[in-house]
């Protein structure tokens, strides 16, 4: 379960020689100055001890007003609160000046890696092997997983294989094992079961758990006595199954330096002349970069489009989530830079210069774009949460015009009965005891993995969120987290399993749930059979010559949240085996951002207000207040402002308007402050329950530019629809012989559907 939001956890007195390191540190990569949205940089004066705190957000807004703070927000959140690491005074003050409170859960967290890794050296000493498949009884570093994925591939050379999707920004290599049977041919039609872990570089079991599962894997596989060995040589024989335990090799390893501190009680040790081993050889320490780097969230980008040497990273101390990189999990092109992602360089949700800018991302694009990936699951810690898309609150207006709504298939009807998204969470949460919910009821996010993945593929895509309370807890805790011995999962039982899901959820009906408790180990096999659940993907089938290689390949676009179209390609292959005939499991053809989901389509404006040319009010310090009279009620209240200088057509980027809207007794219901010359925002009234007549007022305030004229657009609608308008799409099917091109056709296929294409080669 998870521990009370108010819990005060007490550690022991701050390291201030540590602190004051990292600090000094900090200065080389602080920003030259920040915007009002702008997380503050740490100074060498900050006089501060690193925090992790409970901070109140009882309505949205209040979460809202947090977010846009670019503090350095956690993935551990409920309807009431949000926990955040508070990195200096700054950070403390700007939670202050907005008006929120917040209690603090661990008040030293430099101490707690120091009683983190007295708890690690004590548990491995007294347990030589664990109950984890590898036997481990410690954090793996960096070098670990690469040496392991050898070992693990040359004692299964049949069924295993090291591969590399790409390089890191410092030029490590993005090592991933594929395992299955056969590996070593050629692709083979089979569906793809795609994990990957450490997107943010302080969150080491997001690394350990994905690795355990490889070893998981090969153990079922080759040894009859092991307890699901049938189950896993099936799953291994009907589909293949690709890990990625490190997605952000840089960053974690400044993190996993940084954070495994020495005994500051040494007396031999030199804070002075200590430095990282990657930087002077063995034998040195790594708590010169510390605390920064120990809770590291985001790449190692230094500056937008340049590089760096590598191993430079570990020398710049990142104060936590903000400082210096970009979050890879924001980074990613669905909906890039929209609500949750800040444009902030300073900000733990840092964007980027644009979607897919980094070389980490563009290599895990390239991965999902050539396998069929039809289920996915991207580790992070912490929080004990199953998120699945959409990552923005339904309500909010898509860049079509719509609200965001639910997924597609949030609800997917079967023979076999409901197989859609939260039908999947719900089973996996029956095993781990985590909470089943959407992405955006933790906050807004855009621009994640799992986001992506799904709407540009169709394939299912899940965050898990390890653990209730820590990015790197104990050792011994990540070992229950695998084998189900915490007491989240512990505490589920056939009867409440299904309690899981959040009220939030749309009616998918009831489900029972035979097995539970059986921790990440058997999520993750659960995630793996809905993999090679060809109900729950899509299915071609035809004849062909022996070895005429196949593609299949469709051309669509997504849009950014700013309503920029960008064009977005997924081209997989396979060989024809010598049946002459083929199976090719593959997920729809009709992407989900084109296909008609669960939103609620409204009416034209009942009533209205447009203002046009206004003059701006003073730069940051007053409000241009517009009344909005909403003389009859409607379901939902939409309102924009645009910025209008212009310069040879185009807006100015660095005019910037943010939006509040005012109920007719004087609260902020509603607000748009994101960066950027364009702010809307939508309300649904109290609860949702609709948006009441009255008097209401549009607040705008100049945040940047003192002379750009500003546009403002508002009106109310009601619901007339449940469901988008969708549009179809068909994958093109081509195939080659030696002989050259010898077919082609275009195939539509949906979810849960088998297609003969006949004799596709002529």
């Amino acid at each position: 379960m998870l521990l009370s939001p108010r819990r005060s956890v007490v550690t022991r007195g701050r390291t201030a020689l540590a602190l004051c390191a990292a600090a000094a540190l900090a200065l080389a990569f602080a920003p030259a100055s920040g915007g009002s949205d702008s997380a503050s940089a740490p100074t060498a004066a900050d006089d501060f001890t690193p925090q992790l705190v409970t901070v109140d957000t009882p309505t949205r807004a209040d979460k809202d007003r947090l977010t846009d703070l670019g503090l350095d927000l956690t993935e551990h959140a409920g309807h009431d609160y949000v926990e955040v690491v508070l990195h200096s005074s700054a950070d403390e003050a700007a939670l202050r000046a907005a008006g929120l409170t917040w209690d603090v859960r661990i008040g030293d967290l430099v101490a707690r890696e120091v009683e983190r890794r007295e708890f690690d050296a004590a548990f491995a000493a007294a347990n030589p092997a664990t109950d984890l498949p590898s036997g481990r009884n410690s954090y793996r570093v960096l070098e670990d997983f690469g040496n392991e994925i050898d070992q693990l591939v040359s004692d299964h050379p049949d069924v295993a294989k090291r591969i590399s999707i790409g390089e890191s920004l410092e030029g490590r290599d993005l090592t991933g094992i594929e395992i299955g049977v056969d590996v070593n041919e050629p692709e083979d039609g089979r569906p793809v079961f795609l994990m990957f872990g450490a997107h943010h570089a302080r969150e080491w079991p997001s690394a350990e758990l994905p690795m355990e599962f490889a070893y998981e894997l090969l153990q079922g596989y080759t040894d009859p006595d092991h307890p699901d060995h049938e189950r896993i040589v099936d799953l291994l024989t009907r589909g293949r199954a690709i890990i990625v335990p490190v997605s952000n090799p840089d960053g974690f390893d400044a993190s996993r330096t940084s954070g495994d501190l020495i005994d500051l009680r040494d007396e031999t040790y030199d804070p002075v002349t200590s430095v990282p081993d990657s930087v002077l050889g063995p034998g040195t320490t790594a708590i010169l970069a510390t605390p920064g780097n120990a809770y590291k969230r985001k790449n190692c980008r230094y500056l937008d489009g340049f590089t760096h040497p590598a191993g430079t990273c570990l020398l710049v101390a990142s104060p936590g989530g903000s400082g210096t990189g970009i979050d890879l999990n924001r980074n990613y092109g669905a909906l890039w830079g929209g609500p949750g992602a800040s444009p902030d360089p300073w900000a733990a949700t840092y964007r980027g210069a644009g979607p897919f800018s980094e070389p980490e991302t563009q290599a895990i694009r390239s991965l999902i774009s050539t396998r069929q990936v039809t289920t996915l699951i991207t580790h992070h810690t912490f929080s004990n949460l199953i998120l699945r898309p959409v990552g923005v609150q339904p309500s909010t207006i898509h860049p079509d015009g719509n609200p965001v709504g639910f997924s597609p298939d949030e609800c997917f009807p079967t023979a076999e009965g409901d197989r859609g998204a939260q039908w999947l969470g719900e089973l996996m949460a029956a095993q781990n005891g985590y909470s089943n919910q959407f992405g955006w009821e933790l906050y807004d996010t855009t621009g994640t993995t799992e986001d992506y993945s799904y709407n540009a593929t169709g394939g299912f895509g899940y965050t898990f969120e390890i653990g209730p309370t820590e990015f790197h807890p104990p050792f011994e805790e990540v070992i229950a987290e695998y084998t189900g011995e915490t007491a989240a999962a512990q505490a589920v039982t056939p009867e409440n399993a299904g309690a899981v899901t959040t009220e939030n959820a749309a009616d998918c009906g009831e489900h029972e749930h035979e097995t539970v408790g059986g921790g990440n180990r058997e999520a993750m096999l659960i995630a793996f059979e809905n993999a090679v659940d060809a109900t729950t993907h899509s299915l071609i089938t035809g004849t062909a010559p022996a070895g005429a290689t196949l593609t299949l390949e469709r051309t669509g676009v997504f849009p950014l949240w700013n309503g920029t179209l960008v064009g977005d390609t997924v081209a997989t292959a396979m060989i024809v085996d010598d049946g002459g005939s083929f199976e090719w499991h593959v997920n729809p053809s009709t992407r989900p951002f084109v296909q008609s989901r669960m939103a609620p389509i409204l009416s034209d404006p009942k009533d209205e207000l447009t203002v046009n040319d206004v003059t701006p009010p003073t730069l940051g310090i007053r409000a241009n207040n517009h009344t909005f009279v909403v003389t009859e009620d409607a379901d939902i209240l939409t309102a924009t402002v645009r910025a209008a200088a212009t310069l040879s057509g185009t807006v100015f980027n660095y005019a910037e308007y943010h939006l509040r809207l005012v109920d007719p007794n004087g609260a902020v219901v509603a607000e748009a402050t994101e960066f950027g010359p364009i702010n809307s925002l939508s309300w649904t009234g109290p609860d949702g329950a609709g948006v009441p007549a009255g008097s209401y007022t549009l607040r705008v305030t100049n945040i940047i530019n003192p002379t750009a004229a500003y546009s403002l657009n508002a009106s109310t609608q009601d619901v007339i629809g449940e469901r988008t308008p969708r549009s179809f799409e068909s994958w093109t099917l081509t195939c080659m012989t030696p002989e050259g091109l010898a077919g082609q056709a275009g195939v539509a296929v949906e979810r849960g559907e088998q297609v003969d294409v006949g004799a596709i080669c002529g």
